[in-house]
């Protein structure tokens, strides 16, 4: 286990650039995620923290439209040779949030799936109302579990929190034996996973 859990991902609705802060239970920073402005392709650089900008992980497409695509995750800046990797499941995503999260051979190793897809259809219905639409974040809270392909237990859960300008998320690990590269490209998905679905409403 990487981090003692559980993790609080937040970020600020109104940026420029999309900025993730990841802290532990002890709320220390321990993952800070930054996306490139205005890149035609999703490029996504993990950090330490705000203040250390050695890179210890990266988030890759090759392609340009997003809609399908599939996200490599990198270990630091070497992009030579994928850890794993997250994909959309076909058009089940427009109503329902389905994701696949493939190992280095690019086999299905995990699938995050949304447990209630009305949830976040009305949250999203709630953000669009003026002046309302700020206080949804204190209403409406999707949940997601990670779950391995194998098995089909559930290995991590993430839980949209009460949160106001900002939206925050918890993480919680259930499998306390996952291994430290599972748990890497479980928290790489989820964070690509919050980006698509932010994006896309």
């Amino acid at each position: 286990m990487l981090h003692q859990y559980p993790l609080q991902i937040r970020f600020k609705l109104i940026a420029l650039a999309p900025r993730f802060s990841i802290t532990d239970s002890s709320n220390k920073e321990v993952l800070y995620i930054e996306q490139k402005v205005l890149a035609i392709r999703e490029a996504i650089r993990v950090y330490n923290n705000q203040n250390d900008k050695n890179q210890v992980y990266g988030i890759k497409t090759p392609q340009i439209l997003d809609f399908g695509a599939q996200y490599f995750f990198y270990s630091g800046t070497d992009e030579a040779t994928p850890i794993g990797s997250i994909k959309q499941e076909g058009l089940k995503t427009i109503f329902k949030a389905t994701y696949n999260i493939l190992d280095q051979a690019n086999n299905i190793k995990f699938t995050i799936k949304e447990n209630d897809p009305w949830v976040r259809f009305i949250d999203f219905l709630f953000t669009q109302v003026p002046f309302l639409g700020i206080f949804a974040g204190y209403l409406f809270h999707p949940t997601y579990n990670v779950i391995d392909s194998q098995t089909n237990k559930t290995v991590m859960v993430l839980k949209k929190v009460p949160s106001f300008l900002e939206r925050q998320f918890s993480v919680e690990l259930i499998d306390q034996n996952i291994s430290p590269v599972d748990e890497v490209n479980c928290l790489l998905g989820i964070i690509m996973m919050i980006q698509l679905q932010r994006s896309r409403g």
